[in-house]
């Protein structure tokens, strides 16, 4: 049976008249599109092509048959370019992981700019922990995760798709001692209250390791599964926090008096999006992952 691969081989060998010509674009060797060619003439019972060392010449059978193959790419294009398009019109439920210090900054941002263009696409969120996510995603409970990209993340089983790096900062009351600081020593956590984030992610998996290697023990005096919380606790002055947020952050509007500030040494990580190996996600899905890390790569650094 002749294979779609088989035309488009012989197409490229009818247009550029030479076979190292047409493995080039075809971006295989030359031997593999002569082969298919001859498997092709085999199966037809007729020579399409005459080989000779400087040209090739297609026979008048190959003329008359190129002819049909040219008719048939065409519609085949059509078909891949209508079942492309009716792909981007299909209802579609995505179910979304996304961190909620991410999901402040960028719901609202979805609502106001991508989905009024794309109402085709529905979003069910999952503002659970970086590794819950990672979790559910194996479990194929979500279809993809926007959050912190574990440095040990298992590749046989899950991809990523690298968005932007995420500095951590502290936020704290404008009267707090550390605000005097532009950037914190760390060691000034030492003994320090704290809250955090009890959602156990990427973040919080990096800020132990690097306590733990300098020896620093801070206080931690509350834990939080929302941002907003963790938010509330900081602008009493009775503690300092731990987010990645810009300082427009839609987070950040309500809490005038609290301040960024970064640490001495920066510390970062990758953010981006995971989802499992293989995964079929519709063009649209693709969409909205340029449109997020776009977004998250044009946030403006603190002053």
């Amino acid at each position: 049976m002749i294979e779609m691969r088989q035309l488009v081989y012989l197409d490229a060998v009818y247009k550029h008249k030479n076979f190292t010509k047409a493995s080039k674009e075809l971006y295989v060797s030359q031997p593999t599109v002569s082969a298919a060619i001859r498997v092709m003439e085999q199966e037809l019972g007729m020579t399409l092509i005459e080989r000779t060392p400087k040209s090739v010449v297609f026979t008048p059978a190959g003329e008359v048959l190129m002819q049909r193959v040219h008719a048939l790419l065409s519609d085949y294009n059509d078909m891949l370019t209508e079942a492309n398009e009716l792909s981007r019109k299909a209802s579609y439920t995505l179910r979304l992981g996304i961190a909620s210090i991410l999901s402040s900054d960028i719901f609202p941002l979805l609502y106001k700019s991508f989905l009024p263009t794309h109402s085709e696409l529905k979003i069910q969120l999952d503002e659970d922990g970086g590794l819950g996510h990672i979790r559910k995603l194996l479990g194929e409970e979500l279809d993809m995760a926007l959050n912190g990209i574990p440095e040990d993340l298992n590749t046989d089983e899950l991809s990523a798709i690298p968005a932007c790096r995420r500095e951590i900062k502290l936020i704290m009351h404008n009267t707090h001692p550390l605000a005097q600081y532009d950037r914190v020593p760390l060691e000034k956590l030492d003994k320090e209250n704290v809250s955090m984030l009890y959602s156990p992610g990427v973040m919080e998996q990096l800020l132990e390791r690097t306590f733990t290697a300098s020896g620093i023990q801070p206080n931690v005096v509350s834990q939080h599964s929302q941002i907003h919380g963790m938010l509330e606790m900081v602008f009493t002055g009775c503690s300092v926090g731990f987010v990645n947020l810009a300082p427009e952050a839609t987070a950040m509007e309500k809490y005038e008096d609290l301040v960024l500030r970064s640490f001495e040494q920066p510390i970062e990580f990758m953010v981006g999006f995971m989802m499992k190996r293989k995964k079929y996600l519709p063009p649209i899905c693709r969409e909205l992952i340029s449109f997020i890390s776009e977004a998250l790569g044009s946030e403006s650094p603190r002053r």
